[in-house]
């Protein structure tokens, strides 16, 4: 599926790729919902234009727009869908953006151009989502359309015949979504809690060392004073004869000594008791060092999984090298991709009904895609009537009925050429004309369109 990716976002200043006279700034400024889906249609050239926050604290959002030529996506939730899965894999790549332990998520970069490799990651994984459904997601663009009419807002699950009246009837339609990336909240929701239980955890073990070696500390102190009075009383039991005036502050001690065992005991069952809330604290721990493990793991094959990709992606640009090739040998005889012609009766309304009372000098403005600028071209052009009789005039080329110059400028453009016609109106009969644009004996393209 051919198209154009374009990538931008906001959180300290603006950035964008490629940067041309396209700007997204507006797109997000007002944005209430989590991630936001705008559709505009310029003749033939669909954008579709995907804004994600994603930090919700502050405004700070990643967008994507993806340009279509004569095609639309009928299926709202199919889109979203691929947008999403394209977000998350941005974030969680760590190219562009970078997770903190708390959960946050920045830039990682102020230049998405610098980021060559991941913008080519990005446009194959959209290209891949893409085809895989393009019989189901993609409708022809209807042919006629109107402007002037505002904003449309649709829902997720509105219909393809409502998306493409609403693409055909108004300057751009919006579908917001408020359901948000479950996906890579969940992944922000296990972080920030394994962040906090750690650091609680953490703040409890030393809390709980402190403790412990208070407790031994007292425990030691009792021992000397138990063994100061058994030492004491050794000595008493010795000298009965000399001190046998002291039996009462013999026994005071001795009542002492059981009070002192009473409160060692107290603290050995506390110590007890504090042993084994470290011991279930270090299982959490241990439980979450295992997260932990298995987290890394599970990077670790993403990793390799991405360096698969990237050979992938080495092979696919040997292809495109070759391509290129032959395409840089082909523009210099072809300047100029023609992507369509419309008629307008008197310079106007381009595309619009043609009438055969209203209609005297037609003109023809072209679509095309200049891939090689800088210079001036001749097209031949060849209008022939409903019976394919060719139409010449005067001073009409040999063989055919006009010819028109123009200058090529790179990428997409517009231009007009030359008219035919005749100075008075209802001088166009009705039926089916063509028109067909030459260039070196070539037919770069040709269009039948109808007078009533």
């Amino acid at each position: 599926m051919n198209f154009r990716l374009y990538i931008f976002g906001e959180s300290s200043g603006y950035k964008q790729y490629p940067e041309d006279s396209l700007n997204f700034k507006s797109w997000f400024r007002d944005q209430q919902s989590t991630s936001l889906l705008n559709i505009q249609r310029k003749a033939d050239l669909v954008y579709y234009i995907y804004t994600q926050k994603i930090d919700r604290r502050k405004n700070a959002f990643l967008g994507f727009c993806l340009v279509f030529n004569g095609v639309y996506i009928k299926n709202l939730r199919k889109a979203f869908t691929i947008f999403e899965k394209a977000y998350s894999d941005c974030i969680l790549s760590g190219k562009l953006f970078k997770i903190h332990k708390n959960g946050t998520i920045d830039f990682a970069t102020d230049n998405f151009g610098a980021q060559e490799e991941e913008i080519d990651r990005l446009t194959a994984l959209f290209n891949e989502e893409l085809d895989n459904k393009s019989r189901s997601l993609f409708a022809t663009l209807p042919k006629t359309y109107k402007i002037g009419l505002g904003n449309k807002q649709l829902s997720i699950s509105d219909k393809a015949e409502t998306v493409g009246n609403a693409i055909s009837t108004f300057d751009s339609v919006s579908i917001p979504n408020n359901n948000g990336n479950e996906e890579l909240d969940y992944v922000n929701q296990m972080i920030q809690q394994l962040y906090t239980e750690n650091k609680t955890l953490r703040s409890n073990y030393s809390t709980l060392n402190k403790q412990k070696k208070q407790y031994k500390w007292v425990a030691f102190l009792s021992l000397a004073v138990i063994a100061s009075l058994v030492g004491l009383y050794s000595l008493n039991n010795n000298l009965s004869g000399v001190i046998s005036n002291q039996g009462e502050t013999i026994s005071n001690l001795q009542d002492t000594i059981k009070s002192q065992k009473g409160a060692i005991t107290l603290l050995n069952t506390s110590l007890i008791t504090k042993d084994i809330e470290i011991q279930n604290q270090s299982k959490k721990i241990e439980n979450l060092n295992q997260k932990v493990v298995s987290y890394r793991d599970s990077l670790q094959t993403s990793r390799n999984n991405e360096q698969s990709l990237q050979s992938e992606l080495s092979d696919y640009r040997y292809e495109i090298n070759k391509f290129e090739e032959k395409f840089s040998s082909l523009k210099t005889y072809f300047p100029i991709v023609i992507t369509d012609i419309e008629i307008g009766n008197e310079d106007e309304n381009y595309g619009h009904t043609l009438f055969s009372s209203d209609a005297w000098h037609l003109h023809a403005r072209i679509s095309y895609i200049g891939l090689s600028s800088g210079k001036t071209i001749d097209f031949m052009i060849k209008w022939y009537k409903p019976d394919g009789t060719l139409i010449q005039g005067n001073f009409s080329p040999p063989g055919y009925s006009d010819k028109s110059s123009i200058y090529v400028y790179r990428s997409y453009n517009n231009q007009k050429l030359c008219n035919i016609g005749y100075n008075n109106k209802g001088y166009w009969d009705k039926g089916s004309y063509r028109i067909e644009i030459w260039y070196k004996d070539v037919c770069l393209k040709a269009k039948k369109f109808t007078i009533y």
